[in-house]
């Protein structure tokens, strides 16, 4: 009897411990975001050289620059607004974007600056 109790205590301990391993999922979340018509050069220097995308989350007031390879399943076009719905998910220790739909393509000649509106 004492064993049994010993090994219910040792399995509560382990399954306790699985939140802490990061083995529960977390929920993905579909959020609308622009992409600006132009794109800037990245703060880090780390993406082979490419430009890095202007994005600004729907309720972001500021444009930010985001990894070029960052948003999974979409192609920039340069001279183009985006109005797209990008599924996040933070997959530890990284979050993910995927594209989901392009709700908005416009033709656009202004150019987008890191930090303004």
């Amino acid at each position: 009897m004492r064993r049994l109790s010993l090994l219910g205590a040792f399995v509560a301990g382990i399954l306790s411990g699985c939140a802490d391993l990061n083995l529960i999922p977390y929920p993905a979340e579909d959020v609308k975001y622009q992409i600006a018509p132009n794109r800037v050069p990245c703060p880090d220097r780390s993406h082979d050289n490419q430009p890095c995308l202007l994005v600004k989350r729907a309720e972001e007031p500021t444009w930010r620059a985001m990894n070029p390879y960052g948003l999974k399943s979409f192609t920039h076009e340069a001279g183009y607004r985006y109005v797209l719905v990008v599924r996040e998910r933070f997959a530890p220790p990284n979050m993910t974007y995927n594209v989901i739909r392009i709700l908005e393509k416009t033709p656009d000649p202004t150019i987008a600056i890191p930090g303004q509106p």
